[in-house]
């Protein structure tokens, strides 16, 4: 390195790559579970079914269209459920019992949810 800045490259540029392209893995596949997880996870199926049975399936209770449920103003599907988080104007509780310094922004699209677990 110099003590003074310069526009001149300090090294030739290089020609070809320092290492040519292969078709083989840098690293041989196994079939070896991991105990952690991947880098790149994939959305391929598994080849062989869980061996430890789900419990109890899970009971779906919403029901697109049968609105039966008004909540905060909203008339809902059945299943669904309402609940009001923010007012314009006003500062948000949070779930800790404090409150936000700013006030709810003017514009609300009224559209988003959430889900509440």
């Amino acid at each position: 390195p110099t003590l003074t800045p310069t526009t001149d490259p300090t090294m030739d540029p290089s020609v070809s790559p320092t290492n040519p392209p292969t078709n083989e893995p840098s690293v041989p596949p196994t079939n070896v579970s991991s105990v952690t997880p991947t880098q790149s996870p994939t959305d391929l199926p598994s080849i062989e079914p869980s061996s430890i049975p789900s419990s109890t399936p899970t009971q779906i209770l919403y029901q697109p269209g049968n609105l039966t449920t008004y909540e905060e103003g909203l008339l809902l599907s059945n299943g669904l459920q309402a609940r009001l988080v923010a007012r314009t104007g006003q500062r948000v509780n949070y779930v800790d019992g404090s409150r936000s310094s700013a006030v709810f922004h003017g514009q609300p699209d009224g559209g988003a949810s959430y889900a509440d677990t």
